[in-house]
């Protein structure tokens, strides 16, 4: 009996054993999991503040870009405005419409349908 006994005591042992070493390499490998997840986590934290300056960067130059593009619109208009103004300015004065009202009619129809057109500032013929 006591043969048994110890044979079960070494099996015993020997799987306590297996057991703690399967519970330390455990443990190693979550603690690497762990070194892994912390070192991630500040990749990602850097990267998410790298990403944060390039979208303020690419914000600034899209609302420079679009300032930018206003201006040229503006002008653009202006200038296809202008034509299309003295010509309808002299049509007015030749059927007799006071220049006054001339000016004041076309800066409100201006002012109506292009809002981004200074047309406060604007000289028709009349004014000039």
């Amino acid at each position: 009996m006591s043969s048994d006994v110890t044979k079960k005591l070494k099996t015993t042992t020997n799987q306590h054993d297996s057991a703690r070493k399967h519970v330390q390499m455990a443990q190693k490998e979550l603690k690497a999991t762990i070194m892994d997840a912390v070192y991630y986590k500040e990749e990602i934290l850097s990267e998410n503040e790298n990403l944060s300056d390039l979208h303020k960067s690419i914000q600034k130059e899209r609302s420079t870009a679009s300032e930018h593009f206003g201006e040229f619109q503006i002008k653009e208009i202006g200038g296809a405005c202008r034509t299309a103004i003295r010509e309808h300015y002299y049509t007015l004065v030749a059927n007799q419409m006071l220049p006054h009202k001339i000016a004041t009619t076309i800066k409100f129809i201006l002012k109506s349908f292009l809002t981004s057109l200074d047309v406060d500032n604007m000289k028709v013929p009349g004014e000039s």
